[in-house]
């Protein structure tokens, strides 16, 4: 952690940080993403915000049990370099990364030359498909970020993405707002802006930089959990088998969270959703 974290100061400290951000449109907000990505790296380093690191032990046994190192793996969706560093903690030394906008992307490729890592990227649409086959797909809360119309489109792309076998690990977001988006309230938002300005204090980072960050995305979060086991199976029915399913609580960014922690088989062959 502590090598990440030097490189998260890398990117924050550089003049030259402005020219990775260039963001148009991403899964987070069609419209402009910029709110989610130009202040992510800032929050991330100060630990407030939902990141692949809360289920640490879960990625690094599903890595070392369903992945070998001359296996085609994709990173789909990333808020930053955390996931695809991450599996490379892991073992995973050869990685695509893949996402709507191209800042994750920047972030990515400028950590990768840094480092001396076999990162590729592509900016691409899940909704317009991916490519190319993997023998793994690997991302974190991606499904949460989606509406609930859109979310069995998304893992029909996923399904498509891997060849037959092939594995989906991933973490989805455990809650229920009766179909609607679960959005944070005023006592929330409060205290995810002071957990940031305290974090910042801690690590001799600008406090005033830090509370805008910190208002600027929580302003605008919502998520999209499952409700329940019920409704995950009725999701991915005719597309994946269940390898694992686990639960973990965790901080999360406004309240603790249950999130759902899952190795997904693809089925051989799809059947149709009735």
């Amino acid at each position: 952690m502590k090598k990440m974290d030097e490189e998260y100061i890398r990117l924050l400290n550089s003049n030259k940080l402005q020219e990775l951000f260039d963001c148009r449109s991403g899964y987070m907000d069609q419209n402009d993403c910029t709110w989610y990505h130009e202040n992510w790296m800032l929050l991330r380093y100060l630990g407030v915000v939902s990141n692949p690191f809360w289920h640490e032990k879960f990625y690094e046994n599903a890595i070392q049990q369903y992945v070998n190192q001359l296996d085609k793996v994709l990173i789909l969706g990333t808020a930053d370099f955390s996931m695809p560093y991450l599996c490379q903690m892991k073992g995973i030394k050869k990685l695509k990364i893949c996402d709507i906008c191209r800042t994750p992307l920047n972030i990515c490729q400028n950590v990768a030359k840094a480092n001396n890592f076999s990162w590729e990227v592509e900016q691409k649409n899940v909704f317009e498909g991916i490519d190319e086959k993997y023998d793994a797909v690997i991302n974190d809360a991606f499904i949460t970020r989606f509406e609930y119309d859109k979310k069995r489109i998304v893992l029909e792309k996923i399904w498509d993405s891997l060849r037959d076998e092939g594995v989906y690990i991933t973490t989805m977001r455990n809650d229920w707002n009766y179909g609607n988006a679960i959005v944070p309230n005023s006592a929330e938002k409060e205290s995810f802006i002071e957990k940031a300005v305290h974090s910042a204090e801690r690590k001799n980072i600008d406090s005033k930089k830090a509370k805008v960050a910190a208002s600027r995305y929580i302003e605008k979060m919502k998520s999209y959990p499952i409700r329940d086991e019920k409704m995950l199976e009725n999701l991915i029915d005719g597309l994946f088998n269940i390898v694992y399913i686990g639960k973990g609580r965790v901080e999360g960014e406004c309240t603790r969270t249950t999130y759902f922690r899952l190795i997904l088989q693809k089925q051989s062959k799809k059947s149709k959703k009735v």
